[in-house]
């Protein structure tokens, strides 16, 4: 079952964000969470997972894509939001199921410090790593 996911914001001081659940992972169909801020569903943030079998040469497994979409733009004098364009990131994992736990869970560990470190966010912020 899909869950809400609370992550904090990029202000100075963070404010703690909650993307909520638009449609759970079920069969084929990929999770969708959304940020519920702005003008219209057009100015949400938007979260998106999915899983599906695979196979990495001879080994089966699981393979992971996690889209993250944030729109930008303003709202017009009629309220309507006006999207001028929008950030996307996705991260893809294969994941063979001879993996051990152990090295399962430092991947997910290494992932998920790697994509807080400061050089990997100036790729989005700057445009390059500094």
């Amino acid at each position: 079952m899909t869950t809400n996911i609370a992550v904090p914001n990029g202000a100075t001081t963070p404010v703690t964000k909650t993307f909520t659940v638009a449609r759970s992972a079920a069969g084929d169909e990929s999770a969708v969470l959304h940020l519920r801020e702005g003008a219209s569903e057009q100015a949400y943030p938007k979260l998106e997972f999915s899983t599906k079998s695979s196979n990495g040469g001879s080994v089966r497994g699981r393979q992971g894509v996690v889209t993250l979409v944030t729109p930008y733009g303003y709202t017009d004098v009629n309220g309507v939001f006006v999207q001028q364009g929008m950030i996307s990131s996705s991260v893809k994992t294969q994941t063979p199921v001879n993996a051990p736990d152990a090295v399962r869970k430092d991947h997910a560990a290494f992932l998920t410090g790697l994509l807080g470190n400061q050089q990997l966010k100036d790729i989005v912020i700057l445009g390059y790593a500094a």
